[in-house]
């Protein structure tokens, strides 16, 4: 099974990330945040953590927790050409606020993180190959739980 964490905020909220942030502020976002987290992690499942979830210690120490964080790490111009222009994005809406977030954020995503995977340049598939490779040796994924599909 695979969550996402924005996206089970997004249904409970009813309305976007920009929407709610505009509403009723980053930290009423990032408060709504830990919950999910906190909701998705009681279950045996991939979870897609929003960029700013690292920002929250009480999130780390849940992830650290309950899994096995693995960060897909992106370098400055992958993650502006895959962001440029997404309204959903409210606090990376400029080349430089997307910049200053991830310098801000990057120590805390190594920190977060029990193993990294470079994505700059990669496919889809390779990526998920050496996630795949990463949890086998861990002990995390056996063999044939792979692609089972629920």
């Amino acid at each position: 099974d695979v969550a996402d964490v924005d996206a089970a905020g997004v249904e409970q909220a009813g309305c976007s990330i920009a929407e709610l942030f505009e509403r009723d502020g980053e930290d009423a976002f990032r408060r709504m945040e830990s919950v999910q987290l906190t909701r998705l992690a009681q279950c045996p499942q991939l979870v897609s953590c929003g960029g700013g979830v690292v920002e929250r210690p009480e999130n780390v120490r849940l992830m650290k927790q309950a899994g096995f964080a693995v960060f897909l790490r992106a370098g400055f111009d992958e993650i502006w050409r895959r962001i440029d222009g997404d309204p959903s994005r409210p606090n990376a809406a400029t080349l430089e606020s997307s910049r200053a977030l991830l310098e801000r954020r990057a120590p805390l995503y190594e920190q977060a993180a029990d193993a990294c995977v470079d994505v700059d340049g990669a496919s889809v598939h390779d990526v998920a190959m050496q996630v795949r490779t990463i949890l086998q040796s861990e002990g995390v994924l056996v063999e044939g739980e792979a692609g089972r599909s629920s």
